[in-house]
C-alpha cells in the first residue's frame, strides 16, 4: 500500500506526542472535509485528454505545545483519492510534517523526532500528473547536548538517526548516521557569531558503482542577528562528499537569509545558498509549517518537484517573497531560481525558476474569494528538454454554519515544451465541504 512505510514513523510521531502530555495543553485546530474535483483532463496527456472525477475524503490537522517537558508542531494534510476512470489507480495522499523536542534534562540533554512526508514526482521528465507521483519519507531522532561555557559562550553537539523512504524510487532509500557540533558566542545583546562542523555517512539500500555510499562533511562560520523587526542569518564555509570507490567532490558552501517586517502587517523575506547537497537533505531541511501545508487546495494540487533518488549535486538556490496579512487583503508573492549540477547523472542537471502570487479577499466574517497564479520553467541542460507551466485560477469560501465551510475553485494549467508528449491544457473544477474544529 502507498501508506505502508511512508507514513509509519509520521504515526508514530503522532502518537508519541499524544502521550506525551494531557490533551489540554495543546493548542489543536483540525477538520474533515469531502472534496469532488472535475477535470477535463484528468492525466494530463497531449493528446486524446480525457475527462474524469476524483472524490477524495481528507483531514487536516495543525498542532503544537510549547510545555517545558514538550515542545511539538504538528502539521499534516491526509486524504484518499478516488479517481472514477479507469486510466488512474485510487492511492492514498499525505502532506505532514512533525517535529518533536523533548526535554530530558533542562537546558542539557533533549531528544528529537521530526518526520516530513510528501509526494514528489516518480519521472522528473514526465508531466506532473496523478499517476506519476510517489509518497516520500524523510525519519529523523537522536539527542541533543546543550553546554554554556560561559555567560556569552555556548555549545552544542547533535547525533541523529535518519531514514529516508519512497514508494517509487528504490535509489532513495537509505540510512543515515549524522553528527554535527556548534560553538555559538554572543556578540551583543541581537548578535552572534558560531564555529560549525557536520559528518554524515549515508548507506543506500541499493547502491550501485555509479551511485554508491558515501560520507559528507562541512566545516563553516556562522553570523546571526536577530531584532524585534528584522532577522539575518550567513553560514560560509566549505563541504565535500567522499564516495566509495569515486573521487571525492568539495567546493564552498554559502547560506544567506533574511526577514524584515517593514510593516507590521507586511514582510519581505529572502535566502540565497550554494552547497552541496541530496534531495534527502533538502527534504529533511523544508519541513512547513501550517500556513503551508493547510492553504485551500483543488485535489492532488500539492505535491512537489523533487528529483527523488541518492545523487549528490551542486545546488545554486534564490528566492525573495513578500507577505501581507491584512484585516480583509491577504496576499502572498515570491519567486525562485535554482540550479543543480549532479555529481553522477548529467541528464538530471537542471535549471528552474518560477513566480507564485496568491490575494485572498474577506467579503465579510462568513465569506472571501481569492485569485492565485504561478508560472514555473524548468530545463533539463543536458537531456535538452525544456518547458513552461502557467496556472491560475479563482477560489471562494463561504462558512454556511459555525464550524461548517463550503469550498469552491476553478482553475486553468497549461504546460508547452520542446518535447510534444510533454504538453497539456487541462480546466479544473473543485468543491468541498468541510467541518472545521473552532
Amino acid at each position: 500500500m502507498a501508506m505502508k512505510r511512508s507514513t509509519i514513523c509520521a504515526a508514530v510521531a503522532l502518537a508519541l506526542a499524544g502521550g506525551a502530555m494531557p490533551a489540554r495543553a495543546w493548542d489543536i485546530d483540525w477538520s474533515l472535509g469531502l472534496g469532488y474535483e472535475h477535470s477535463d483532463n484528468i492525466v494530463r496527456t497531449a493528446f486524446d485528454p480525457i475527462s474524469g472525477n476524483t472524490i477524495t475524503p481528507f483531514f487536516d490537522i495543525a498542532a503544537t505545545e510549547e510545555g517545558d517537558t514538550l515542545r511539538a508542531n504538528i502539521v499534516g494534510s491526509f486524504g484518499y483519492d478516488y479517481y472514477t476512470t479507469d486510466e488512474l489507480d485510487s492511492n492514498f495522499i499525505a502532506n505532514a510534517g512533525v517535529n518533536l523536542l523533548w526535554s530530558i534534562q533542562p537546558e542539557r540533554w533533549l531528544w528529537s523526532l521530526d518526520n516530513y512526508t510528501t509526494q514528489e514526482p516518480i519521472d522528473v521528465f514526465a508531466t506532473q500528473s496523478p499517476d506519476n507521483v510517489q509518497n516520500t519519507n524523510v525519519f529523523s531522532t537522536g539527542p541533543t547536548l546543550l553546554y554554556r561555557f560561559s555567560e556569552a559562550m555556548t555549545g552544542r553537539a547533535r547525533v541523529r538517526y535518519i531514514n529516508t523512504y519512497a514508494e517509487e524510487a528504490d535509489d532513495f532509500n537509505s540510512d543515515r548516521f549524522a553528527f554535527d557540533a556548534r560553538l555559538l558566542r554572543d556578540i551583543s545583546e541581537v548578535s552572534a557569531l558560531s564555529v560549525n562542523g557536520t559528518a554524515e555517512t549515508v548507506s543506500l539500500d541499493d547502491p550501485t558503482p555509479t551511485a554508491p555510499d558515501f560520507d559528507r562533511y562541512s566545516i563553516f562560520g556562522g553570523y546571526d542577528w536577530r531584532s524585534t523587526r528584522t532577522t539575518l542569518h550567513l553560514d560560509v564555509g566549505w563541504n565535500w562528499v567522499d564516495f566509495d570507490d569515486l573521487d571525492t567532490r568539495d567546493g564552498p558552501l554559502a547560506r544567506f537569509g533574511a526577514e524584515v517586517a517593514v510593516t507590521p502587517i507586511s514582510t519581505f523575506d529572502a535566502s540565497i545558498e550554494h552547497q552541496l547537497s541530496d534531495t534527502a537533505s533538502d527534504l529533511a531541511s523544508a519541513i512547513p509549517n501550517a500556513d503551508a501545508l493547510l492553504l485551500p487546495q483543488a485535489v492532488g494540487e500539492g505535491g512537489g518537484t523533487a528529483t527523488v533518488g541518492s545523487d549528490v549535486y551542486e545546488e545554486d538556490t534564490l528566492t525573495l517573497g513578500y507577505t501581507r496579512l491584512g484585516e480583509r487583503f491577504t496576499l502572498r508573492a515570491s519567486g525562485y531560481y535554482a540550479e543543480e549540477d549532479y555529481e553522477n547523472n548529467q541528464l538530471l542537471n537542471q535549471q528552474n525558476h518560477g513566480v507564485l502570487a496568491t490575494l485572498d479577499y474577506r467579503i465579510s466574517p462568513l465569506m472571501s474569494v481569492g485569485v492565485f497564479a504561478n508560472m514555473d520553467w524548468e530545463d533539463f541542460t543536458e537531456a535538452d528538454l525544456d518547458s513552461r507551466e502557467d496556472e491560475y485560477g479563482l477560489r471562494f469560501s463561504y462558512s454556511i454554519l459555525r464550524n461548517l465551510d463550503l469550498n469552491l475553485e476553478a482553475s486553468q494549467a497549461d504546460r508547452s515544451s520542446n518535447e510534444p508528449t510533454n504538453e497539456f491544457d487541462e480546466t479544473r473544477y473543485y468543491a468541498a465541504i468541510i467541518w472545521r474544529r473552532r
